[in-house]
């Protein structure tokens, strides 16, 4: 295995006000129409951009700019206020993986694009409780990777790579004294880019579903629905792997989040009979990490849609927008049922594509950037959902 140890760089950050003032009030609110929806900016326009939360704050990293040039900046937005700090990651890059760690203590982003030929290693991370950044160095290059909090310990799974068979198998485990170690998933049948999530609470995670190469001999990339479901289970100071049964509705493009122990998830594409032609749907499925099955739902979305921005407030799972959608629609797992007359004015001002999202407080959802559907082009409009 591969150890290597971060170093802390301090980060120096002057605050730019932007409107929208809030109380520090994180306790989550039944009534759904009593939640409130806000707006704000980016420092720029921007998509591809990684974001994820921690502490008091908010960030929204990297991505493509207007111009097409990868960005460095790091907009991290505080909870309380929606004012805004602006600071700069050690590399300018797109297509991160993001997420939270160590009860929300770190914002994670790894990975990435440099450009369209070079991939990163970078690892940034933000540190809320002492308002610096660690620069970290993954064992492998590679987008996208998936970012798993098993509690104590982050997985950093897979990701695109530039290579045959095009997507890795590669596991890094980051621990919580912010040390790397390295090791490969040698138990799925073969390499996938699924959905993914952690509960802190089982010390358990899971990959499931998403995409594969069917062409893994070849010297292409042929994109498949993946029907794969691959769990992680902390156990002292170890993680064990186990695949478990398939996804029973594979398809592309699901998103979702993890509401108490089940993985809720929505939408996707599915394959037709011509095993090209890509169809959205509106399904809804679940996933139990207690007890390791698989259902899907009798409820559907209200339309058909593809790369949904999910998040979960406690009992609740958000399904916003997703392509050229701009429907809120929420789940609640207490009772297996969408919630019903959710106000139109929660919907999303602009449907976009490749933006990034987070939930701050298990009560604050903020998406934010990404590409204008109508148009293609990069905005720097952020939209937050606030339940608390």
């Amino acid at each position: 295995m591969k150890l290597s140890f971060a170093s802390s760089i301090l980060l120096l950050l002057g605050y730019h006000i932007v409107t929208g003032t809030q109380p520090s009030n994180f306790d989550l609110k039944g009534n759904v129409s009593s939640w409130t929806k806000s707006e704000t900016r980016l420092s720029c326009a921007r998509s591809f951009l990684g974001a994820a939360s921690a502490g008091e704050y908010a960030l929204f990293v990297g991505g493509i700019e207007a111009n097409g040039d990868r960005s460095d900046i790091a907009d991290i937005f505080n909870v309380n206020n929606y004012r805004v700090m602006q600071s700069k990651i050690s590399e300018a890059r797109s297509e991160m993986g993001s997420g939270s760690f160590m009860n929300g203590r770190y914002a994670v982003f790894a990975g990435g694009k440099i450009n369209d030929t070079v991939l990163s290693k970078r690892m940034d991370i933000y540190d809320s409780k002492s308002n610096s950044w660690i620069v970290m160095v993954m064992s492998s290059a590679r987008a996208s990777p998936q970012l798993i909090d098993l509690g104590g310990t982050l997985v950093i799974y897979g990701g695109a790579i530039l290579e045959p068979p095009f997507i890795s198998r590669t596991i890094d485990y980051l621990d919580s004294n912010l040390r790397l170690t390295t090791t490969q998933d040698r138990v799925s049948g073969y390499p996938f880019v699924g959905i993914s999530a952690g509960n802190t609470a089982l010390s358990s995670g899971v990959v499931l579903g998403g995409y594969t190469n069917s062409n893994l001999g070849g010297d292409m990339i042929l994109y498949g629905p993946s029907n794969q479901t691959l769990f992680f289970k902390k156990s002292g100071n170890t993680v064990e792997l186990e695949a478990l049964d398939p996804v029973p509705s594979p398809r592309l493009g699901i998103q979702g989040a993890f509401s108490f122990d089940s993985l809720v998830y929505a939408g996707g594409h599915t394959i037709a009979n011509d095993g090209y032609t890509l169809i959205p749907t509106n399904k809804i499925s679940m996933f139990n990490s207690r007890r390791n099955f698989h259902t899907d739902l009798q409820i559907t979305l209200s339309e058909p849609r593809t790369y949904i921005y999910s998040g979960a407030f406690q009992r609740f799972v958000l399904f916003w927008g997703g392509g050229k959608s701009k429907i809120l629609e929420v789940f609640d797992s207490t009772n297996l049922g969408l919630v019903s007359n959710v106000p139109q004015a929660f919907n999303l001002s602009i449907s976009r594509d490749v933006a990034g999202a987070t939930v701050a407080k298990e009560c604050i959802m903020f998406v934010g950037g990404g590409q204008v559907w109508s148009t293609g082009k990069p905005t720097d409009s952020v939209e937050i959902i606030r339940g608390c």
